[in-house]
């Protein structure tokens, strides 16, 4: 959770917001956590005028302009309207900034679809395909990983080109994914429960 304060000093005081809706527990140096709270420091420090906070400094910019430069994915869990359906109210007034990055996200499905895609090569879904195979074929194995143990096959990669990757396999029908709350769980189709 990013942006929230308590003082009343250059502006008033507001709720954190959800950046990042699960990392999972990786001790002793959890380097998933790190790496995503150095990316989100370095784009603060970047980009922030003097003695502006980060939530300050994301609304100036636009929170989606915010997600675009710290490369962070965005998901239906991180909407924070308040009301009852907050999915179809999000974003309606004229109170917010559209940055390129998310006019062409609210283009329509496929456009967005298509431009998910587009990076992905078979090579990439081989890895990852392979990948799951060889940790699932032992006896006793688990059949369902976290988003998050994918990332380590892409060193360096976005997690959007991961998570195209795995949108990819499971369009192809060779994976299929679980959803529960705001944790997301990928596994080989037909193995496991």
């Amino acid at each position: 959770m990013v942006g929230g304060k308590i003082s009343n000093r250059i502006s008033r005081p507001k709720f954190s917001k959800v950046v990042v809706t699960f990392i999972e527990n990786e001790p002793p140096r959890w380097p998933t956590l790190c790496a995503t709270v150095k990316r989100i420091l370095e784009v603060y420090a970047a980009t922030a005028n003097k003695y502006e906070r980060l939530g300050d400094g994301a609304e100036r910019s636009g929170w989606e302009k915010f997600f675009e430069l710290t490369d962070l994915e965005f998901t239906p869990q991180i909407i924070d309207d308040f009301r009852e359906q907050a999915y179809f109210t999000w974003r309606q007034s004229t109170q917010f900034k559209f940055t390129p990055g998310a006019a062409d996200a609210y283009k329509g499905a496929e456009a967005h679809a298509e431009a998910a895609g587009g990076a992905v090569t078979q090579e990439d879904k081989d890895l990852v395909y392979n990948w799951m195979v060889e940790k699932t074929s032992k006896p006793g194995a688990k059949t369902k990983f976290y988003f998050n143990q994918f990332l380590e096959l892409f060193p360096g990669a976005s997690p959007r080109k991961v998570k195209a990757v795995l949108t990819a396999l499971v369009a192809d029908e060779k994976f299929a994914y679980w959803s529960s709350g705001s944790t997301t769980l990928y596994g080989l189709k037909g193995v496991g429960k």
